[in-house]
């Protein structure tokens, strides 16, 4: 199998951790390629020029991280990243979408602090930073909740509170201790630690 991913992006890190997770590392051929360059070698698998993008031994493409890592989950069965049990997987369903929600806003976020400053769309900009600050809110009063194992819920927190930190979207760490705390708990995992975003340069 071949994953189109890159070391920088929230996205790829998700789908790298859940192939660790399930044992699917060691059989993956890993292609760095940068999105935002729309290479033929990406559109020809993903038109959205989007990663990560998993192809398969069979040729299909797979794609966003949702799905990639759904389908590793499921190639053995095993249900290592989304329970089986209804109340269980609705609660890493949820935090899954809490953690790309915020992702999305920081990109946004992102994009507009590259642009001049006339260009900057200030009320978009502001709502996205009041969605992640109530996502935020919201982890931090459920921290205590978050001791219940590791699953795709957990790895796209880590990934996404992680972004937020490296990319300097948001200092969040001061507010949110418990949230904190968990996190710092979860870079002491194996594959969490693998796949550790390298620093940003100026």
């Amino acid at each position: 199998m071949k994953l189109y991913s890159n070391p920088s992006s929230p996205f790829g890190r998700k789908a790298m951790i859940a192939a660790i997770e399930t044992g699917l590392d060691g059989k993956l051929q890993l292609l760095n390629v940068n999105p935002w360059e729309s290479t033929p070698e990406l559109v020809r698998v993903n038109p959205l020029s989007k990663i990560p993008v998993l192809v398969t031994d069979e040729g299909d493409a797979i794609f966003d991280s949702p799905a990639v890592c759904d389908y590793m989950d499921a190639l053995d069965g095993h249900q290592r990243l989304l329970p089986a049990e209804p109340a269980a997987r609705l609660r890493a369903l949820r935090r899954q979408s809490l953690a790309d929600g915020m992702l999305d806003a920081a990109i946004v976020i992102l994009l507009n602090r590259a642009q001049k400053p006339e260009r900057v769309h200030r009320g978009y900009v502001a709502r996205q930073e009041q969605a992640i600050e109530r996502t935020l809110d919201c982890l931090e009063r459920d921290a205590g909740e978050l001791h219940d194992g590791f699953n795709l819920g957990h790895i796209a927190l880590v990934c996404a509170l992680d972004f937020l930190s490296v990319d300097q979207v948001v200092d969040w760490r001061p507010k949110q201790e418990a949230l904190a705390a968990w996190l710092s708990n979860m870079h002491k995992r194996p594959s969490v630690m693998r796949t550790r975003p390298p620093p940003r340069t100026a």
